[in-house]
């Protein structure tokens, strides 16, 4: 199935689970789920896949720009301190435990089949734990894509 095909099918899921779920007072996000468990076992549509492009350059700015029409600025200077540090502590948690994760892994030779209790002290620089741990890191919907 073409990516256009698959769009218009999935918008018209969309837009008939968000009537639905007015009429019936059930969560939209119900619905949703129904309807692609039911999508999943459509004939034409079990292997097909959107390239990450068109999430990016189809759905992201359409709710970016509708969350930006309904946030309130008040919720959010109210919430501003942990709103910063949760995501902030996010990404560093994030980071460091692939950082810590990849290190033990690169400094016992995973092949070998060492269990966790075995793992010796990392031997290794940080360099390239850190830069996995960079790219598995979480980040803001905001933040510039490379």
């Amino acid at each position: 199935m073409l990516g256009l095909e698959l769009v218009v099918v999935l918008g018209v899921c969309i837009l008939a689970s968000t009537v639905a779920s007015g009429r019936l007072r059930l969560a939209a996000p119900v619905l949703l789920v129904l309807c692609g468990a039911v999508l999943g076992f459509v004939p034409g549509l079990e292997s097909v896949s959107l390239p990450p492009e068109a999430m990016l350059l189809i759905f992201l700015p359409a709710l970016l720009y509708w969350e930006s029409l309904n946030t309130s600025l008040r919720e959010i200077r109210s919430n501003l301190r942990p709103i910063v540090l949760l995501s902030t502590l996010l990404v560093l948690a994030t980071a460091g435990s692939v950082a810590a994760v990849a290190t033990r892994w690169a400094s016992t030779g995973a092949r070998r089949g060492c269990s966790a209790r075995h793992w010796p002290r990392p031997t290794r620089p940080l360099s390239r734990p850190s830069r996995a741990a960079c790219h598995a890191a979480p980040r803001p919907s905001c933040a510039p894509s490379r």
